[in-house]
């Protein structure tokens, strides 16, 4: 909110990162009918002005209080909200989740990307104390709004050829790296200094590596093999291509692969982004001697991401949370996630997953009986969930 605003805004001033990692915030907007206070205090007020907690690492949140302004700001009254609404509401956003991955372009995204920017509070308070001209050609609100329309645009990350500085020479390999440094570096700008959990992998990768191996074996027939699980949920693994999936060869090459019989595609997949991309190809003879082994481009790798990533037109969204087993890779991190979690890897949803997302009933939301406990309940219940 700004000086003379009468904007639907959030409040900058209240925005506050919890030791739990969620973000106390407040949202002040005009009058609407169908509300609670009586007719008198009707006739004064001016604003509503609702108070929120924020898990912003889900886009989970509950509306805790409101309070009835003036026109100068004065509290005319104000009420809580009951547990029964706090349940009812997120009960309406776990539904939501299902069909909508987090984060999406709205008032919610505002106050977390306005939260986590490093800048934003103090260069609203030199806009404050600067001067304006009696008479001016450019509204405040011409700046302020275009600074809001950055921010809603956190809703994606900007994976475009700018955005990812692809140069001549660089390997696919690099620009993986790449990406994955620009996906975190995205997610703690809107999920702030909270944005994700710790890797549990470290101290037992050797153990899920193998149970990984055997999962492969199973569910692919070897088609996938070699497989390594690299730190923050990567996995490097070769698949074997069919025919119309080879690659095409470069001068020279087509002498060296002439009695190739398999040809196999070394592959990193990232579990938290999403992103995989391949970073080498194999020929092998009859007797599995390696003919030739090329590392791919970042040139070559872009293809799929400008085709699939950058638009979401797949069966994978870049954003947090919405992974799809329906593709390839998202079998293969559902899988990991379920053996991280010492589960099997394959398994079918319970009556009870299918009915409440993550199990998470009205009844099993009541009993923690606040606000922030709620939404804590929803994070573990997330990422234990995690398939």
């Amino acid at each position: 909110m700004y000086a003379r605003d009468t904007a639907h805004a959030v409040d900058l001033q209240a925005l506050r990162w919890r030791p739990d990692g969620l973000l106390a915030s407040a949202t002040r907007y005009p009058r609407h009918s169908g509300e609670p206070w009586t007719e008198e205090e009707s006739s004064r007020g001016w604003y509503n002005y609702e108070r929120r907690l924020i898990d912003c690492s889900l886009g989970f949140y509950v509306s805790t209080d409101i309070q009835l302004l003036a026109r100068d700001g004065t509290v005319i009254a104000s009420r809580s909200y009951a547990p029964a609404e706090w349940v009812d509401r997120l009960e309406g956003q776990l539904l939501e989740s299902r069909q909508n991955s987090w984060p999406q372009g709205n008032e919610i995204l505002l106050a977390c990307a306005a939260a986590s920017s490093p800048d934003l509070k103090a260069r609203r308070a030199r806009m404050a104390r600067k001067v304006s001209p009696l008479i001016t050609f450019k509204p405040i609100t011409q700046d302020l709004a275009a600074e809001s329309a950055d921010l809603m645009g956190l809703a994606r990350p900007n994976l475009t050829r700018e955005a990812l500085r692809l140069k001549p020479g660089m390997t696919a390999a690099a620009l993986f790296d790449r990406m994955r440094r620009q996906y975190a570096d995205w997610r703690r700008s809107v999920a702030g200094p909270h944005a994700g959990p710790a890797d549990p992998t470290t101290a037992r990768r050797s153990e899920v590596e193998r149970l990984f191996g055997s999962y492969l074996q199973q569910a692919t027939a070897g088609r996938i093999s070699a497989m390594r699980l690299l730190p923050s949920d990567v996995l490097e693994y070769s698949r074997a291509l069919s025919f119309y999936e080879f690659p095409e060869l470069r001068p020279g090459e087509a002498v060296r692969v002439g009695d190739a019989y398999r040809v196999a595609r070394t592959e990193r997949l990232d579990c938290q982004s999403g992103v995989v991309l391949p970073v080498a190809w194999v020929w092998r003879g009859r007797d599995e001697q390696v003919l030739l082994t090329r590392r791919a481009s970042a040139e070559e790798a872009f293809g799929p991401i400008g085709a699939g990533y950058r638009d979401a037109g797949g069966g994978w969204d870049l954003r947090w949370g919405g992974w799809s087993d329906a593709t390839l890779p998202g079998a293969l991190c559902q899988a990991l996630f379920r053996l991280k979690a010492g589960r099997e890897p394959a398994g079918e949803p319970t009556e009870e997953r299918t009915s409440a997302p993550f199990g998470l009933t009205a009844q099993r939301l009541m009993q923690q009986g606040t606000p922030e406990a709620m939404l804590l309940a929803i994070r573990a219940a997330w990422r234990a969930d995690l398939p």
